[in-house]
């Protein structure tokens, strides 16, 4: 496991205890809980939140939908992500 994913991993773990209630933590999934830890990351904002999205397509080989879902924000958001 690359320290990378070792970090994403503990990120997940802490992002599900400190923003989900103890009852609730154990159906939180680990994409959930980044999902979650990213928003805070961005400051809530879309822009960023998209483009860390678009990296992650780009770098697993998902061009044509990066491309599909950057034309589709750009779009409904007026904004200009490439």
């Amino acid at each position: 496991m690359s320290r990378a994913t070792e970090l994403l991993q503990q990120a997940a773990e802490t992002s599900r205890k400190e923003s989900f209630v103890l009852e609730y933590q154990s159906g939180i999934t680990d994409a959930d809980a980044l999902g979650v830890a990213l928003s805070k990351w961005a400051e809530w904002t879309g822009d960023t939140i998209a483009e860390v999205f678009f990296s992650a397509l780009e770098d697993a080989n998902y061009h044509t939908e990066r491309a599909l879902f950057i034309d589709l924000w750009n779009d409904h958001n007026g904004s200009n992500l490439t």
